[in-house]
C-alpha cells in the first residue's frame, strides 16, 4: 500500500520540486552578487559577474582603476590574474538554463570592445558599472528559465539595479512591469 501512494505522489509533487528547485537557484544566484558587491566595497576594487557555460563566476580585478579598460589597468599583483576568481555557482544545466535579459548597456562584451565577455560590474561603492548619467540602462537582470516547467512560472530574474539593489523576482514577473526603473 505504501509503494503504490508513493508510485502515485512522487509525479504528483515534480512540479512542486521543479518550482523550488528553480527559486532555490534564483537565490544562490542572488547570494552571489550580494557576496560580489560586498567584496567590490570591502576590497575597494571592481568586481565582476559573468556567465561561463553553467556557472556564474566573480571575479575581483587586480587594478584599482575601474574607469580604464581592464587590459590595460596596471596590475596590483604583478603575478596574479587580471581577474582573481573570489566566487562560483553552478547551475544544473540538465533543467535549467541562464542568460542576461539585459546585460547593462556599459558592461556589455560590444561595448567593452570585445575580448571581454557580458558582465555585471560593481564598482568599489557597490554601484554597477556605468560612465554616464542616464541610470536607465545600468540594470542588469539573469533570467534562469528551468526546461522541464511551462509557461510563465518556467522563469525567475535576479534584477540588479544601477544604484546596487539586487532582488529576486516571483516566477514569471517582468521586470519592466514591476515599477523598476528598468527601460
Amino acid at each position: 500500500i505504501l509503494a503504490l501512494l508513493a508510485a502515485i505522489a512522487v509525479p504528483a509533487m515534480s512540479p512542486q520540486v521543479d518550482a523550488a528547485k528553480l527559486e532555490g537557484t534564483a537565490e544562490g544566484i542572488s547570494s552571489l552578487l550580494w557576496r560580489a558587491q560586498a567584496e567590490a566595497m570591502a576590497s575597494k576594487r571592481c568586481v565582476r559577474v559573468r556567465l561561463s557555460g553553467f556557472d556564474v563566476i566573480a571575479e575581483r580585478l587586480n587594478a584599482y582603476d575601474c574607469d580604464t579598460s581592464p587590459s590595460t589597468a596596471p596590475l596590483i599583483d604583478s603575478t596574479a590574474a587580471r581577474w582573481i576568481q573570489i566566487a562560483d555557482f553552478k547551475l544544473d544545466g540538465a533543467q535549467m538554463t541562464m542568460s542576461f535579459n539585459p546585460v547593462p548597456a556599459e558592461s556589455s562584451a560590444t561595448t567593452l570592445g570585445g575580448g571581454e565577455p557580458d558582465q555585471l560590474r560593481f564598482r568599489p561603492s557597490g554601484r554597477l558599472y556605468s560612465k554616464d548619467t542616464d541610470v536607465t540602462n545600468d540594470d542588469g537582470v539573469i533570467q534562469i528559465t528551468h526546461a522541464q516547467m511551462s509557461g510563465g512560472g518556467a522563469t525567475v530574474k535576479v534584477l540588479v539595479e544601477s544604484q546596487g539593489l539586487i532582488c529576486v523576482l516571483k516566477r514569471g514577473q517582468n521586470p519592466t512591469t514591476s515599477g523598476t526603473k528598468l527601460k
